[in-house]
């Protein structure tokens, strides 16, 4: 029913020394790569060619992606403490409530032709390998850091981490993607973030553990 003695002793000793870790340095590497997959999006894809006309789709879309980045970077980080707590989860319900307003705003004002339409495009199809890729660099690199705070529980940072990469990837390609549909986002970025999520719950555990 309880903690077995070992595992407390390992929660002890991971928090101690968590507490000699800054916490600079992970918020620094997740607004680096944030950076600079929108750089390499920008010199290797362009940019948006519609500045000149952005709709309040995009304002939304960049809003919310944001807010989820913000939010993501956030509670990676307190996924290191031991003590968990779930009022931090509440910026992600906002950011989901603020979503599904806009999802349901646009199935009841297009077609489904139109916003299906947009799926069945090469530029979907590239939008979702290059946030996979995007996401398997930045979990990688977010690995390496988080493992330095010796995480209490490595199932919950392995969970966070693999979210917070999908997120700062999806960001990064939105640089490029004219897309501003709340289904797309949902598929063409949904996808690759839950291909990342699931690789990092699966993978990352074992090399959290200290």
């Amino acid at each position: 029913m309880g903690m077995k003695t070992n595992e407390l002793i390992n929660v002890l000793a991971q928090s101690e020394t968590l507490a000699k870790k800054p916490m600079l340095s992970s918020y620094v590497v997740m607004s680096a790569l944030v950076l600079v997959w929108a750089f390499f999006t920008a010199t290797l894809f362009g940019g948006r060619t519609d500045l000149g006309s952005l709709t309040m789709a995009f304002y939304v879309k960049t809003a919310l992606l944001l807010g989820s980045v913000v939010c993501g970077a956030f509670y990676a980080r307190k996924a290191s403490k031991t003590v968990a707590n779930n009022s931090l989860y509440l910026g992600f319900w906002a950011i989901a409530a603020g979503f599904a307003a806009w999802l349901g705003y646009e199935w009841t004002h297009y077609s489904a032709d139109h916003i299906t339409g947009m799926l069945a495009t090469d530029a979907a199809a590239h939008c979702m390998i290059s946030t996979f890729l995007y996401g398997l660099l930045s979990m990688a690199t977010l690995t390496m850091i988080f493992r330095q705070y010796a995480p209490a529980d490595v199932a919950k940072s392995a969970h966070n981490i693999g979210l917070t990469s999908g997120l700062i990837a999806g960001f990064g390609y939105s640089i490029h993607c004219m897309m501003d549909s709340p289904t797309y986002v949902l598929v063409a970025y949904g996808l690759p973030l839950l291909g990342v999520w699931i690789i990092s719950r699966l993978v990352l555990p074992r090399f959290l553990n200290w």
